[in-house]
């Protein structure tokens, strides 16, 4: 998608913003932009638990695959962005610490 197709923009999903239903977002700064502002618009946790964050660690994987911007990769030899580096994320945290969850926690975050 950044490099677009032969004789097309590129996208980099500036104005676009991706919901991640998962085990939450880290913060992380693959997810900032201009003067460190996070990307990240609104968490929202679906299991009942106390903990926030990603302890378990996977939604932060997902999101960085979908809208990570390589930030934390500088001094590699490449950049290791995501597909959709400019979007923004929505952190709905259905997956608890432990890696459980449930299908009325999924469908209440669809839902939200």
């Amino acid at each position: 998608m950044q490099a677009g197709l032969a004789q097309m923009p590129g996208f980099t999903g500036k104005g676009v913003t991706i919901a991640i239903v998962d085990s939450g977002i880290s913060n992380h700064p693959d997810f900032n932009k201009n003067k460190n502002k996070s990307r990240i618009l609104a968490a929202v946790d679906f299991t009942g638990s106390t903990r926030s964050g990603d302890a378990y660690g996977h939604g932060t994987g997902v999101a960085s695959v979908a809208a990570g911007n390589g930030a934390a990769s500088t001094g590699y030899a490449s950049n290791y962005g995501g597909i959709a580096p400019e979007a923004n994320l929505v952190d709905l945290r259905v997956i608890n610490e432990n890696g459980i969850g449930r299908t009325s926690s999924t469908l209440n975050a669809i839902n939200w």
